[in-house]
C-alpha cells in the first residue's frame, strides 16, 4: 500500500499511526529516571484499546497491510524499536544495577502489546492489564 501507491495521505495516516502507538504522549516522553514515564509508555494503548476499538482497529490495518507493503513494515517496526529503545533508557535510568536493560524492554514491550490486544479484544479489562505491567516492572526490576 504504502510502496505501491506512494500516497501522502496514506503515509500520513502510517505516520499518525505510529507515533500514536509509540508513546507519544506528554508523560512518556518525561524523565527517564521518573517510573510515571516508563508507565506511561508501557500502558499508553490501553486506553485507547479499551475507549477507541476504532482506532485501534486502524492501527490494526496497517500491522496487517505490513505483511505485504515494506514501507508499512519498516514505519510500524521503526515506531516499536523507538519505544524498547525508550523503555531501555527508563530502565538504565531507574534500575541501574539491572544486567540486560535492552532485552527486559524488549519483554516489557511485547508483554504490553499482548494486554493491549487482550484489552481490544474484550479478554481483559484495562485495569488488570495495567496491574499486569506494574508487576512485571517489579519483577524484572
Amino acid at each position: 500500500m504504502l510502496d505501491s501507491w506512494g500516497g501522502p495521505l496514506l503515509a500520513v495516516a502510517c505516520g499518525a499511526a505510529c507515533r500514536c502507538g509509540s508513546g507519544s504522549g506528554p508523560d512518556a516522553t518525561g524523565d527517564p529516571g521518573d517510573p510515571a514515564t516508563l508507565t506511561a509508555l508501557l500502558t499508553h494503548a490501553l486506553t485507547p484499546a479499551a475507549d477507541s476499538r476504532s482506532g485501534v482497529s486502524v492501527y490494526f490495518s496497517f500491522v496487517a497491510a505490513s505483511v505485504s507493503d515494506p514501507g508499512i513494515a519498516r514505519a510500524l517496526g521503526d515506531a516499536k524499536k523507538g519505544v524498547v529503545r525508550e523503555v531501555s533508557r527508563c530502565l538504565r535510568a531507574q534500575y541501574p544495577s539491572l544486567r540486560n536493560p535492552d532485552a527486559r524492554a524488549r519483554e516489557l514491550v511485547l508483554l504490553a502489546d499482548g494486554a493491549m490486544l487482550a484489552v481490544f479484544l474484550g479478554n481483559l479489562s484495562r485495569r488488570a492489564a495495567q496491574g499486569i505491567i506494574a508487576n512485571a516492572i517489579r519483577a524484572g526490576a
